[in-house]
């Protein structure tokens, strides 16, 4: 098949151009004005904070302090023999080409200065900077849309290339991407441009013109290698085209070797960065595989001692096959819900006449391949997320399945206009079931957009780039220990401390990082997150969308952990934010947090009454199951009493610095959601 039918008989291509052109730029600026609500994922707010460093020429300084990290980065200054401080901390989790993308975008907009790029008090709840980071993403989302186009446009035809982008303009999932602010757009149109090359080294290599193929062959892994510095989950893909190239081009193995060494070089410079602040090449990104092996990522970065997080080796390679497996499962729903994609595992079976198809198709499925085994260790099952890999491969895939239905059309011998109006009423339908959500979504956006000049956004970012932004005003430098460090660090440009779920990682963050360092702690952040579970879905902040992790109060303890009962003792539990009134000022709700009397009777009570359980049956065989149902009740009772009894004790521990004794003095809620603070009594 070397050109789909019907081919020859458009005199120009332009005008079809032209519409896809049109239709690129009304679904971004819809996703862009419309439809914007902020930046949404965590690791983007991570990463623009850091970006914000950079554009003001402090490097990739972070605001984020992870616990682990921490714990590490003290532990190797033991070695070396340094004291360590938290000052000018550089960033060891993120790959630097996204980062740097977003600096300059900060810096040309002049939002890298915090105080004009603040929130207005009586004005939209948009804060700006986020839209100059989803804009970010979006133009490199474009340019991604439009060297796909004519990467298709090369392999087949302008009308193969205009029926893939307009459907994948069409998925919801994909105009996600393109304002979410992550790596992947970028990603995106690094794999394109890479392909771009692929296609002239093959047509060289047909040409038998040795000098000019190496030269597209080693620009291609130039750019797969520049991919896996804009997100490091990439390198797996990038391992599966030097594979490719390996097995593809002769010499056999030399452009393999070429560019696994240039993939090397990339790493050695972060794992040089990463060895001289914590004391490890790899840093943080071994304890990305916890998800895999029945653990939590997450939990082991809040945690001081990894091993304290559950890692399950036992059948290791099953493990990573049957997430494997789940990848492949989960395929449809994480390339955007496209029709046509799964088509492209039956175009694997058909014989192109173009080399140059036949290059892409086994390159693409190389790189997919490896991708879906770096995925499974990594644990990436949402759609959304800065680990999903799957939405690089989806033009190619969408590609290949119009490709093969358009030929079986052809098959079917049907002629001239019948063909026409055949292929039209197939990318019609397939239009119709990708864009469906999209849709129904477009009048109530509209409406919102242009009639109401609503931004639907999370009042989150104006709390805290309002109100904790002032409360912190004369201490700027001091640690705010938080359950969103991410959003305190971007929104209110403040230093934050992850929030660990167990008290003896407190006390031992305390004590053996930061009090040596010299560090002071404002206080605990508890934001409207921390309720998110326990309210409907229409109330709660984007930021949990999609997790898939258990809701209500054991979405709760998972993640406030041993810090649960602080959050259930407010007593605003923000079952209906919208009831709330706005609270332009912070207001004082308790005078005091001290460890309440009543817990001491309530325990010597469940003790003596233990005792005396116990003493009716001294022999454990002469106990009755209601018996052992009421010990076992008072036990867990006995037990509940004791950690909030060690909870409230965390007063005398709190002020980092410090050695008077100090309590929780204010609990002061921020914005309309009411998020509590913890201040720290001088």
């Amino acid at each position: 098949m070397s050109r789909l039918p019907d081919t020859a008989e458009r005199k120009s291509p332009w005008p079809m151009r032209m519409l896809v052109l049109v239709l690129l730029l009304l679904m971004c600026s819809f996703k862009l004005f419309l439809g914007y609500r902020g930046l949404e994922r965590p690791e983007v707010m991570d990463q623009a904070q850091i970006a914000r460093s950079l554009a003001n020429g402090q490097g990739f300084e972070t605001q984020f302090y992870r616990p682990l990290e921490l714990m590490d980065r003290a532990n190797h200054s033991v070695v070396t023999k340094e004291h360590f401080t938290m000052d000018n901390m550089q960033d060891i989790n993120h790959a630097p080409l996204n980062i740097v993308s977003m600096g300059a975008m900060l810096r040309l907009s002049g939002m890298h200065e915090f105080d004009k790029a603040r929130i207005e008090r009586d004005g939209t709840m948009l804060f700006s900077a986020d839209w100059v980071i989803s804009l970010n993403s979006c133009l490199w989302f474009m340019l991604a849309m439009a060297l796909a186009y004519m990467l298709i446009a090369r392999l087949f035809d302008d009308v193969v290339a205009a029926a893939t982008i307009c459907t994948l303009l069409m998925s919801e999932l994909l105009l996600d991407y393109s304002v979410s602010g992550l790596a992947q757009p970028m990603m995106l149109a690094l794999l394109m441009a890479a392909l771009h090359c692929l296609v002239f080294a093959e047509r060289n290599r047909e040409k038998k013109e040795v000098l000019a193929m190496a030269v597209w062959v080693v620009a291609s892994l130039v750019l797969v290698a520049l991919m896996m510095l804009s997100g490091w989950i990439t390198l797996w893909p990038a391992i599966g085209y030097c594979v490719f190239c390996c097995c593809y081009f002769r010499p056999f193995a030399l452009y393999g070797v070429i560019g696994l060494f240039m993939l090397g070089c990339a790493a050695a410079l972060s794992a040089y960065h990463n060895y001289s602040a914590v004391g490890t090449p790899l840093g943080n990104a071994f304890y990305g595989i916890y998800s895999c092996f029945g653990g939590d990522a997450d939990a082991v970065m809040r945690t001081t001692n990894p091993s304290d997080v559950r890692f399950d080796s036992a059948q290791s390679v099953l493990r990573v096959i049957g997430a494997t497996l789940e990848q492949v499962k989960s395929m449809y729903v994480n390339c955007g819900g496209i029709v046509v994609v799964p088509v492209f595992f039956v175009a694997l079976f058909y014989a192109f006449k173009r080399k140059t198809v036949q290059c892409v198709k086994w390159a693409a499925l190389s790189m997919w391949c490896f991708a879906c085994i770096g995925m499974a260790l990594y644990g990436s099952t949402l759609p959304m997320s800065d680990s999903q890999m799957l939405i690089l491969f989806t033009p190619v895939f969408t590609a290949f399945g119009f490709a093969m239905l358009f030929n079986l059309l052809s098959r079917m011998e049907m002629k001239g206009i019948a063909y026409t109006q055949a292929r039209g009423l197939l990318i019609l339908g397939v239009l119709f079931l990708t864009a469906g959500s999209l849709v129904a979504r477009f009048p109530t956006e509209v409406y919102r957009g242009v009639l109401l000049q609503e931004v639907v956004t999370s009042p989150l970012p104006t709390a805290l780039n309002q109100d904790l932004h002032e409360l912190t005003r004369e201490t700027p430098d001091e640690l705010i220990m938080t359950d969103q460090p991410w959003a305190v660090a971007w929104y209110a440009n403040r230093p934050a401390v992850w929030l660990p779920t167990r008290i003896n990682d407190f006390e031992r963050l305390t004590e053996k990082v930061l009090n040596p360092a010299g560090a002071r702690m404002h206080g605990v952040l508890l934001t409207s997150d921390v309720y998110s579970p326990m309210v409907p879905s229409s109330y709660a902040p984007s930021t949990d969308a999609g997790t898939g992790r258990p809701g209500g109060f054991t979405a709760l303890l998972q993640n406030m952990g041993d810090f649960a009962p602080i959050a259930c003792d407010i007593p605003i539990m923000t079952l209906s934010p919208t009831l709330i009134p706005q609270q332009t000022t912070p207001r004082l709700i308790s005078t005091e947090f001290a460890p309440r009397p009543e817990l001491a009777d309530r325990l010597k009570l469940a003790e003596a009454e233990l005792d005396k359980q116990k003493k009716r049956t001294p022999t454990q065989d002469m106990q009755t199951p209601e018996t052992i149902r009421v010990i076992r009740t008072l036990e867990s009772h006995i037990a509940s009493i004791k950690k909030e009894m060690q909870l409230r004790r965390l007063g005398e521990i709190i002020c980092v610095g410090d050695k008077s004794s100090a309590q929780f003095s204010q609990i002061v809620p921020i914005g309309s959601w009411s998020a509590i603070l913890y201040r720290r009594k001088m």
